[in-house]
């Protein structure tokens, strides 16, 4: 049987259904923030410089693409072109709270025996900032959602084409363009539930989902006591 115990300094469980729900609460944040083997952990998303770098650098092998077939009249380029110009600055703003957030929870390890309240709205703070930026993102690329199959058709055509796919100048970028694609595809059909959504109802949702979590685990303290 599965279940969830909590006791109090003195080795005596924690009955109390507030101290529950609070004690609840930080356990399932304590896992995103603190648990960096888990899989839900926030900051399995940190890139490091050399990421970021070769992020960019396939982003302007992608633009490169979308600029020849641009001369190959090719229709609706410039939204998908803007999509990734504005990529970069989202993922380095993505990163540099990443970074931020990691570096006060070392603080928090260092100078703190326990985490307090006040710590952990700290980080909370940040964790929402983030929250809004991968929306952003989200709904940055799914604004070029009716534009992606009709640009990957046009690049398969050319790929096929003798002079050009033995020619790495523009095969090269046209590769990087269609990997771009199938990622912005994939993506949308992640998140495929939010598309929709503004800001306000998308972290609305965020938090219903976190609440649903925490739920569970007391479902699983009340069963054992």
């Amino acid at each position: 049987v599965k279940g969830i115990g909590y006791i109090d300094e003195n080795n005596n469980i924690v009955q109390d259904k507030n101290i529950q729900k609070s004690l609840a609460t930080l356990a399932y944040y304590y896992e995103i923030f603190f648990c960096i083997n888990k899989k839900n952990n926030i900051f399995k998303a940190l890139r490091s410089e050399e990421d970021l770098h070769k992020e960019n650098e396939d982003i302007e092998l992608s633009i490169k693409a979308l600029e020849f077939l641009q001369k190959e009249k090719v229709k609706d380029i410039e939204k998908v072109k803007n999509i990734l110009l504005e990529l970069p600055s989202l993922r380095k703003k993505t990163n540099d709270l990443l970074k931020g957030m990691k570096s006060i929870i070392e603080n928090i390890f260092n100078e703190e025996d326990t985490m307090s309240k006040e710590s952990f709205k700290k980080v909370y703070t940040i964790y929402k900032e983030i929250l809004k930026l991968n929306f952003k993102n989200v709904k940055l690329i799914y604004s070029g959602i009716d534009y992606y199959d009709y640009i990957k058709g046009c690049i398969n055509k050319k790929r096929k084409s003798f002079s050009i796919r033995f020619n790495k100048k523009i095969s090269d970028p046209l590769f990087k363009l269609d990997y771009q694609i199938n990622y912005f595809k994939k993506l949308l059909k992640t998140y495929n539930e939010i598309l929709c959504m503004n800001e306000r109802e998308y972290l609305k949702f965020i938090y219903n989902s976190e609440k649903e979590n925490i739920n569970e685990r007391l479902y699983l303290v009340r069963a054992k006591n």
